[in-house]
């Protein structure tokens, strides 16, 4: 229930929120469906170049699940592979071992599990050697390599060459890749945008698909309980044990277990539970009881498990709206055994009175009220309690404390001295973005981070950071889909200090005392979601290429061919500066949306509110922004069909309706961007000053059948396109036309400027660098890309991009590309 009933000063082990991150990617295999299982490819699914020396390592963690089968395959551009895979031996002992070519070479120490290990291929040309470390073993194989280039792919694999049957059950982190001893790529697979991963030296991506990333378990609130009660109940947490003991009677007490969710049912064996509202149950740790009470006249009653009997006999349970302190916040201050009330709602009235309760004292004894008249009345507030300190943030109500003369909510922190009852307000917070909210009835203090927790119903819920010391407020988990349109609500957060788990607690009460109980939980340390959803990669620097452009003006083409062969980056390539305005449009730019690379959305102050779209909100934008400007629009029935295929169609509507209003908040957000249902047709309108990438790319295509570019125009259409292709890890069916036929569109125009005259060859080699995001295996951009190298004298270059073509040709067809590098110079284009 509301109540927080430990006294926060004494949770020490916070100290364990700045550590202690979970991090990483889940590879699934058995006993999931085949078609669920993860894979991820690094180097964007491109090869690793090398002369002398390669190395690939990383931390992997071996879970029970499925401890058989590959971790990794590699091939090289011999067509030989080296894989990483378990294996089994007697007794059905699992050990790991390496394949090279057609030998099998298998470790001596048995796997370990649940435990994260550090692992090392390494091969070394000169001693024709390849060295496996994993764990504490060492393995080192005699093996003459011929390959100048490794290609790798972690979990299910479906490529030619290095395809798997079974995979491994494994999570990963850390992959680092070393070529000829210098480090070139560092994945430690912590920040991520949908599916994607990049490296921390160059931005390169790892792309996973059916991705489940451990991070995910620092910022997604797992549903654990949900349950429907004929009468509302009163709930309180026991910290030590994570069992939650839900009353709404004298008769029974269900015990939920937030370990193993089991649920059980204690008989009472006499006694009364006396709450009159769903916010009058505490557990208290040190007496190991559950205290139920009534705020209002001041009885008490204590649960004892020894025997199962609540101590009061006297007073009948009886409940009843009938009383002023709806929405309270209480808190349980273990010092001096003290309940400390403030607020509340009833008789059209909001408070402001701080209520001490003394249980363990005769009844009535000790128990005194006052009103603090520097915070205004109001109800639904947070609190928390350190050391002598009460803290008391938000809420809703009003200055006079009437309902009806102007309510409002309060988003102010104060800091109330409980031994003097001295009120200091410190802050006002004004970042305070989107809907207005409310907080749950207790805050958790992180002594360490000197900040808050607490959960809101704002977006359909989330848990907020506060940090009163820099006047901000952050999203420190992704939103829930919770519809809090009900007659009254209460919400609570909890923190296990044994478990290392935050719980929320959602009770949603309707007008005839029905309500349903949901619980929640997440893994601690929390962690601000920006840091981790919202990234994206940096612009490239220039330097690279200033670099090189000052070694051929010296003569150096060795050197600059030795470091180009080493770096797959084709910008890198060129003998020329690139010039183009808004090469890749800016993360930051106010009033933007992105579909082509990482999704990404921007508003009109310039915040990135990705992580505010939830799943089924970022499909309905996306849904309704295609439909728009491919479709003329999408029918009430298509969306439906599309969303939410698995409801009957009243609930569907009721769907469709909340989310749609959820959707305009957030285009509210963005500025600019009208929701229109116009004869049963959804469309958005857009106005000219958004900077969409998709609609801008969609415009030029259209324009440039009719028309040629302008010169800007090109340079901000190569842009956009540099971003990468539509909406990468994101997979649905209906969606699959959509990337296809952007796509197509995309190569043809691409085409058309190609045949520009006028278009410099640097440009000409970008627009070949996005044809091979969109067709790995274009013939044109080969041509083009080699000619126009070849004639500023980059031969080793030319040779380079050639083998790595014929490669990919040959993995994917299984035959030898059949033109020459001397045919492709000569081809016409």
């Amino acid at each position: 229930m509301r109540l927080f009933y430990l006294a926060i000063f004494t949770l020490i082990s916070l100290y364990s929120f700045s550590e202690g991150v979970n991090y990483g990617i889940f590879i699934r295999s058995y006993p999931a469906s085949n078609s669920s299982w993860s894979e991820l490819e690094i180097e964007y699914g491109k090869a690793f170049h090398f002369r002398r020396h390669f190395s690939i390592e990383f931390e992997i963690y071996v879970r029970d699940d499925c401890p058989f089968g590959y971790v990794f395959r590699s091939i090289g551009d011999d067509n030989n592979n080296i894989d990483l895979f378990f294996t089994v031996g007697e007794g059905d002992k699992r050990f790991p071992a390496i394949r090279i070519l057609d030998s099998i070479h298998i470790l001596t120490h048995e796997l370990e599990r649940n435990t994260w290990l550090p692992v090392k291929l390494e091969i070394n040309r000169p001693k024709q050697t390849v060295m496996l470390k994993f764990g504490a073993e060492t393995k080192t194989i005699k093996y003459k390599s011929r390959a100048k280039e490794l290609k790798f792919v972690f979990g299910k694999s479906t490529k030619n060459g290095i395809e798997t049957k079974d995979i491994a059950s494994v999570n990963l982190r850390d992959i680092k890749v070393e070529s000829d001893h210098r480090l070139i790529r560092h994945w430690p697979l912590k920040k991520y945008n949908n599916n994607i991963s990049y490296d921390e030296l160059k931005n390169v991506p790892a792309v996973s698909k059916n991705a489940q990333w451990l991070i995910e378990d620092h910022l997604i609130l797992k549903p654990i309980l949900k349950k429907n009660f004929n009468l509302a109940p009163s709930v309180a947490f026991n910290s030590k044990t994570g069992e939650f003991y839900i009353v709404n009677d004298s008769e029974k007490i269900l015990v939920f277990n937030g370990t193993d969710y089991s649920m059980d049912t204690l008989k009472v064996s006499g006694g009364n539970f006396v709450a009159h509202s769903p916010n009058q149950l505490m557990y208290l740790d040190k007496t190991n009881t559950l205290l139920s009470y009534r705020i209002e006249d001041s009885v008490f009653s204590f649960f004892n498990f020894k025997t199962n009997s609540w101590s009061d006999n006297s007073h009948s349970f009886e409940y009843t709206h009938e009383h002023k302190y709806w929405n309270n916040s209480t808190t349980f201050h273990d010092r001096d055994s003290i309940i400390y009330s403030f607020g509340g709602y009833g008789y059209y009235q909001f408070n402001n009175n701080l209520i001490m309760l003394n249980p363990f004292e005769q009844e009535g004894k000790s128990n005194r009220s006052i009103t603090l008249r520097d915070i205004p009345p109001r109800s639904a507030v947070a609190t928390a309690i350190a050391g002598d300190t009460l803290y008391i943030f938000g809420g809703r109500g009003s200055l006079s404390g009437h309902q009806e003369i102007s309510p409002q909510n309060f988003y102010d922190f104060y800091v109330v001295d409980l031994k003097r009852l001295e009120i200091d307000k410190k802050y006002e917070f004004n970042n305070v973005h989107g809907n207005d909210f409310l907080p749950s009835e207790n805050m958790i203090y992180d002594r360490v981070q000197n900040c808050f927790y607490t959960f809101v119903n704002q977006d359909g819920g989330k848990i907020i950071q506060i940090s009163p010391d820099k006047n901000s407020i952050s999203d420190v988990s992704l939103l829930l889909d919770i519809d809090f349109t009900t007659q009254y609500q209460y919400t609570n957060l909890y923190y296990s200090d044994v478990l290392n788990k935050f719980f929320v607690l959602i009770n949603k009460i309707n007008v005839d005392d029905t309500s349903q109980i949901l619980i929640y939980s997440i893994d601690a340390p929390l962690i601000p979601i920006d840091s981790i959803l919202t990234y994206s990669p940096p612009k490239r620097s220039s330097l690279p290429k200033v670099i090189i452009i000052l070694s051929i003006a010296l003569g150096l083409l060795s050197i600059i061919t030795y470091r180009l062969r080493r770096k797959r980056d084709p910008s890198d390539m060129t003998t020329e500066k690139i010039d183009l305005k808004d090469e890749a449009p800016s993360a930051c730019s106010p009033k933007n949306f992105y579909f082509l690379g990482p999704f990404q959305v921007i508003d009109k102050n310039g915040n990135d509110i990705s992580t505010d779209f939830t799943p089924t909100l970022r499909k309905l934008f996306i849904i309704i922004t295609l439909y728009t400007y491919n479709n003329k629009g999408i029918s009430g029935k298509e969306m439906i069909d599309l969303i939410w295929p698995d409801k009957d169609i009243d609930s569907a509507k009721n769907n469709r309706n909340v989310y749609i209003s959820k959707l305009r908040t957030l285009t509210d957000k963005i500025g600019g961007i009208q929701t229109i249902n116009k004869n049963r047709i959804w469309t958005f309108e857009v106005e000219d000053d958004i900077k969409a990438d998709y609609i801008e790319a969609v415009r030029m295509f259209n324009k440039i059948d009719t028309e040629q570019l302008a010169d800007e125009e090109i340079a901000e259409l190569i842009g956009i396109l540099s971003r990468g292709p539509l909406l990468p890890g994101f997979e649905f069916e209906w969606l699959d036309n959509y990337k296809s036929d952007f796509s197509n569109r995309t190569i043809d125009t691409l085409y058309t400027l190609l045949n520009n005259v006028s278009i410099s060859d640097s440009i000409k080699l970008k627009i070949c660098d996005i044809l091979f995001q969109h067709d790995f295996l274009n013939e044109k951009a080969l041509i083009i890309k080699c000619k126009i190298l070849n004639n500023h004298g980059k031969k080793g270059i030319v040779k380079n991009i050639y083998d790595i073509f014929c490669i990919d040709y040959k993995n994917s067809y299984g035959i030898e590309y059949n033109k020459s590098l001397t045919e492709i110079l000569k081809a016409e284009t």
